[in-house]
Parts: structure tokens; C-alpha cells; sequence
């Protein structure tokens, strides 16, 4: 039996799983997909154990959204980073960010602007930096 996890990484498993669930939302996971998973999945301490029991019990990692707005977007680039790093956007994907936009207090109506200010900015290189605070400022206008 496992010992007590800590509430921090509990948040954690929760934010790998919605990756995860965006990753295999199109039927398949791309290796780029893959990459940056694991690069969150390093970042966050998580281990190789925690991933596969995100897998087999995502029941019991909810989502919790962040708690600034700074993380708030930097959550939902993450999740269109990822829709959209296998260069095939699938519908079932873009679901998926409409319902982690809504768990993440983003408003729906602004999401489509987003992934579109979000893919012009992944398409001319925009440092991460500078998408985070481009969609911030973005949000907080609106």
C-alpha cells in the first residue's frame, strides 16, 4: 500500500491526467505529444509509478484547476500546446480544451480566440514567455 500523498502532488497527477486525456483524445498518442507530457511529468517531480497510477485510477485524481490566472493560462497552453503539436488538430481534441477552458474559469466564448492567438504564436515562434502574457493580458481585458 502506498503512503499519504501530498495534496500538492495529488494536484499534480490531476493536471498529468488532463494531459494525458488530451494526448489520447484523437485515438493515439504522437511522440511529440508523448515529449511533452514527459517533460511536465519531469518539471512536476512526478515519476514514472505515478504516471502509470494516474492510468489505472483516474478516478481518483480530479482535476483542480490552479489557483492564480498566471497558472490558469499557462495551464490552458499547455493544453493546446499539445492539441496542437502533432500539427492535426482533431475535434475530440478541441472538446477537450473547451471543457479544461471551462474547469479553468477561461470563458468559453473566448477559447477559439485563444487557440487561434496560441497557434499564430506557436507558428511564429513566440517565446512561451510572451504567449503566456499575451493571453493573460488578453483575458484580462475581456
Amino acid at each position: 500500500m502506498a503512503g499519504i500523498e501530498s495534496v500538492e502532488k495529488r494536484v499534480r497527477k490531476g493536471w498529468l491526467l488532463g494531459l494525458i486525456k488530451i494526448m489520447y483524445a484523437d485515438g493515439h498518442a504522437d511522440p511529440k505529444e508523448v515529449l511533452l507530457v514527459e517533460k511536465r511529468r519531469i518539471q512536476w517531480g512526478l515519476t514514472i509509478q505515478d504516471v502509470e497510477d494516474v492510468q489505472r485510477n483516474p478516478d481518483a485524481y480530479p482535476y483542480i484547476p490552479p489557483s492564480t490566472d498566471k497558472e490558469r493560462v499557462v495551464a490552458m497552453l499547455d493544453f493546446m500546446a499539445l492539441m496542437m503539436i502533432d500539427g492535426d488538430i482533431n475535434p475530440r481534441e478541441v472538446e477537450c480544451c473547451h471543457s479544461a477552458a471551462k474547469v479553468l474559469g477561461i470563458p468559453p466564448q473566448f477559447v477559439d480566440d485563444v487557440v487561434q492567438k496560441v497557434r499564430t504564436a506557436i507558428l511564429s515562434k513566440t517565446p512561451r514567455a510572451s504567449q503566456e502574457q499575451e493571453i493573460l493580458d488578453f483575458l484580462q481585458q475581456n
